[in-house]
């Protein structure tokens, strides 16, 4: 199943690219799609050894896992509706920092439901919300022209925009692709009760600490004054809950502690790609 998956982030990335160059030539986007779709299925052969047999077999055994978890993935696919309209409606009341990380916290969460329903479907469907997003990333900027184009895009740049802290992430929002990259490790290397736990610690645990330190946080760490001491000790009680559910009170303690600490760290990469690996590899070292 993770071929699968990876396939149709790859098969986006080609669509929209062969779309974008298509586009510069011809300037007709019906064309340039109908062009780009046969070009992005040609690169995803080889990964097949360019056998159809053995992508309609790989094809088949995704249906069959959607056919056994068929109403799992109907109460996903509605809990995914709900969060898009929940998305538009609070996209334009809501403080932009506030919004990014009620975004987040969803996000992760519809994956976390779909890790505890079935780990090959939780990758598929962090596959397809990444390469949906990738496509909706793309098309706000792109140079596209008919009669509901600028609605279109206003919505995208509404949904996607209201929670941007820099106009660098205006182009690429990157703390979404970390998160997704985040997520996708631990479902792919860990077992799915770690993956779970390590998702959780992601979607719960990090919004809170910056929701907590943006609200109430007085001291500032000395080694990193962009996050607060109050934002950590929230982060640590939220994942000691959380982890709870996952294994003794003494183990939760030890990891929620180290995770919030090195949360608070001045770390190079973003937060939504350190914290569930990190909580990840506690996790597996613990024996959990």
């Amino acid at each position: 199943m993770g071929r699968t998956g990876a396939m149709w982030v790859w098969f986006m990335g080609c669509f929209l690219l062969f779309f974008h160059l298509l586009l510069k030539r011809c300037r007709r986007e019906g064309l340039s799609a109908a062009l780009s779709a046969p070009l992005a299925f040609l690169l995803v052969l080889p990964f097949y050894k360019f056998d159809l047999s053995l992508y309609l077999s790989d094809t088949r055994a995704f249906l069959n896992l959607c056919a056994a978890e068929e109403l799992w993935l109907f109460l996903g696919v509605l809990i995914l509706a709900v969060q898009f309209s929940a998305y538009w409606k609070l996209s334009g009341r809501m403080k932009g920092e506030t919004y990014r990380h009620i975004v987040h916290a969803f996000a992760a969460l519809l994956i976390a439901y779909f890790v505890a329903v079935n780990v090959d479907l939780a990758f598929i469907f962090l596959c397809f919300y990444l390469a949906i997003f990738t496509a909706g990333t793309y098309l706000r900027h792109a140079p596209l022209s008919g009669r509901y184009v600028e609605t279109f895009q206003g919505w995208l740049n509404q949904w996607l925009g209201a929670g941007e802290r820099t106009k660098e992430e205006s182009k690429l929002f990157m703390a979404a692709y970390f998160g997704m990259i985040g997520m996708a490790i631990p479902i792919l290397l860990l077992e799915p009760k770690i993956a779970l736990a390590s998702i959780l610690t992601l979607a719960i645990g990090d919004p809170t600490a910056t929701m907590v330190g943006l609200k109430y946080g007085r001291h500032k760490w000395k080694h990193n004054p962009g996050k607060s001491v109050e934002g950590s000790i929230a982060m640590g009680l939220t994942i000691f809950v959380l982890l709870l559910l996952f294994t003794n009170p003494l183990l939760s303690a030890c990891i929620a502690t180290s995770v919030a600490i090195f949360e608070s760290m001045p770390l190079a990469f973003s937060d939504n790609l350190i914290v569930p690996l990190f909580a990840g590899i506690l996790l597996k070292t613990a024996g959990t």
